[in-house]
């Protein structure tokens, strides 16, 4: 593996991150508002913002004291690592306090259930920076083109993992995240440090829900998407030349514009907003219009998925925009005594790899109603999930036939779908 990703041009490009690169991806006027203007967030919005740093830090604090240790600190480390943290800034004792208390409570559930590779942690926030050719130069190099910190970066062999901690709650997918850019810079910035490595796996570890998206990139991904960044760069540079021209910053309207700090001084998102209709729902009888609707869409949506499977069946996937439609290969499913043996054999900890599925573990209290009690000291509770089920009809009574029904004949199209319709999260 060479250190030169793709050959460039010699034209002056500024210096990005992931973050920024992603930033504008998303909304060219937010990036403005942010990194051009540096307008300040209102306050309300610090306090996430504030969390999210304060978690981040404290597992970098948590990292560093392994790795320097050789072992795990106990969870109980956790109180006193994050006072020490908070002790660092300017903060008001009951906020200080308040996010201590916030942040070691989401760091201890995390940690509890989290498989972090900390044994084979080569480096934590690691600072890289790369020119636009793809070579390794310092950090504040004039030529650095391309800079990014690595919260923790594990080798074995010549695979690396790349972790980066998360502590909000919008998440991506195994398959959504081979879609994200910010994955491809991670393995340009470690390919150009470590130039031997074969393959680079970058995970995103979500701190409040526990779930782990990975995504294993090639030498051939971490070159498109330096060529990606230098194009997302040159567009930047382009708007740049007039900061004070909101028309070199165009919007790009979407759900997005719901969190964004400064929809009320963008236009285009004020009206994102409105045709979203977001109005509250008045009663039981508008709930019910919103839920047939929301049924006889799914139904709709799951016949076009059905079409749509029939006719790809024997073909390669379609490319829609920058997505693709179509059959692509899974992992599998491994036994699960298969797998801990394995790994038992070869000297790892089988544990963390197990999991149990709900469904026969419900199956199993009908049989032994006295183990669901037995195992309810092993048990963390879940968010209820948000989507729809067959009602359980009353004893005695008689169905009545919604618009929606099935049998209706207000909408034929819903009774053959509606029920196999795949559940919303």
């Amino acid at each position: 593996m060479s250190t030169t990703l793709l050959p460039t041009t010699t034209e002056k490009l500024p210096r990005v991150s992931p973050s920024r690169l992603e930033a504008w991806d998303r909304c060219p006027a937010a990036y403005r508002f942010a990194h051009v203007l540096g307008l300040p967030q209102p306050v309300a919005d610090q306090r996430p913002r504030l969390l999210g740093s304060v978690a981040h830090a404290l597992v970098e604090a948590y990292a560093r004291e392994a790795r320097a240790t050789g072992r795990r600190p106990p969870l109980d480390r956790l109180p006193a690592l994050a006072q020490e943290l908070i002790s660092r800034h300017a903060l008001p004792d009951e906020a200080g306090t308040a996010l201590t208390r916030e942040a070691t409570a989401l760091l201890s559930t995390w940690l509890a259930r989290a498989v972090v590779p900390l044994d084979h942690a080569v480096a934590i926030e690691q600072a890289l920076a790369i020119d636009a050719r793809g070579r390794q130069v310092d950090w504040d190099a004039p030529e650095a083109f391309l800079r990014g910190r690595l919260d923790l970066v594990a080798v074995e062999g010549r695979q690396a993992t790349v972790c980066d901690w998360k502590s909000g709650w919008l998440t991506e997918d195994d398959g959504t995240l081979a879609w994200v850019w910010a994955p491809g810079c991670y393995a340009a910035l470690l390919w150009a440090w470590a130039p031997r490595l074969e393959a680079v796996a970058v995970e995103y570890h979500y701190l409040r829900t526990g779930r782990v998206a990975r995504t294993v990139l090639t030498p051939a991904d971490a070159a498109e998407t330096l060529a990606w960044a230098r194009a997302t760069a040159a567009r930047i540079a382009q708007a740049l030349a007039t900061p004070d021209d909101p028309g070199a910053f165009p919007p790009r309207p979407s759900t997005a514009c719901g969190t964004c700090p400064w929809v009320n001084r963008c236009p285009a998102g004020q009206a994102a907003l409105e045709a979203m209709d977001e109005v509250a729902i008045p009663d039981d009888a508008e709930a019910r219009r919103l839920a047939g609707r929301l049924l006889a869409g799914e139904a709709r949506v799951g016949r076009l998925r059905a079409g749509l499977k029939h006719y790809l069946e024997d073909r390669d996937p379609l490319a829609v925009d920058a997505l693709e439609v179509g059959f692509f290969p899974t992992s599998g499913r491994y036994d699960p005594q298969g797998v801990a043996r394995a790994v038992a054999e070869a000297g790892g900890d089988p544990w963390p790899l197990l999991s149990v599925d709900a469904r026969l573990l419900r199956a199993l209290f009908k049989r032994q109603p006295r183990l669901e009690a037995a195992l309810a000291p092993v048990r963390t509770p879940t968010p209820p999930w948000f989507g729809h089920r067959k009602a359980k009809p009353e004893r005695g009574a008689t169905r009545e036939l919604g618009p929606f029904s099935e049998g209706s004949r207000a909408a034929p199209e819903t009774a053959s779908g509606a029920s196999r319709a795949p559940a919303i999260p």
